[in-house]
């Protein structure tokens, strides 16, 4: 019988989001789920402003403005780290900027929880090798996001017959 694998899972904040960590947890597990990824994984996260992604994305990227969502992952660039050899395939860190997600949700019109778990799924499939520097991986990379979004609103919605889910179906 297959294992089912595990979500070494850390997420920390310097902004206070509201939003507790097991909603982080669950919806990440959900993604990696989705994505079959076959063995015990971790993933760290972190929620911050964007004073501070502002400066990750002028060192990492040499762009000198805040953005919503950055993907460091371990296999990737030029920098490689030293992993521990203990079976567990160590993914990468995301940081999502709580004050670029409010904004976004509020110009999308859905919830900041919403927009944070777009900005997740996007991190994540970064940490798994897709990108977005070609128009056809740019689709193909929008394609799974959306197939992701798709899961999770079923998911929640089964979860939470008669309340309202977090997420939403979109016309988007």
């Amino acid at each position: 019988m297959k294992k089912t694998p595990k979500l070494y899972f850390s997420f920390s904040e310097t902004v206070s989001s509201g939003i507790n960590k097991s909603f982080f947890s669950e919806i990440t597990s959900s993604i990696i789920r989705k994505l079959k990824v076959d063995k015990d994984c971790e993933i760290n996260l972190l929620l911050t402003d964007n004073k501070e992604i502002q400066k990750l994305n002028k060192v990492y990227r040499k762009t000198n403005c805040p953005t919503d969502v950055l993907a460091f992952g371990f296999k990737q660039g030029k920098e490689k780290f030293i992993l521990p050899k203990d079976n567990i395939s160590h993914l990468g860190d995301i940081v999502i900027s709580l004050p670029k997600a409010k904004e976004q949700a509020k110009e999308y019109k859905h919830s900041v929880r919403e927009e944070i778990t777009i900005l997740l799924i996007h991190g994540i499939l970064h940490l798994l090798g897709f990108n977005h520097n070609k128009k056809n991986k740019a689709l193909k990379m929008r394609k799974k996001e959306k197939e992701i979004l798709d899961y999770l609103i079923e998911k929640t919605s089964s979860k939470y017959q008669n309340k309202t889910p977090f997420l939403k179906r979109r016309n988007k």
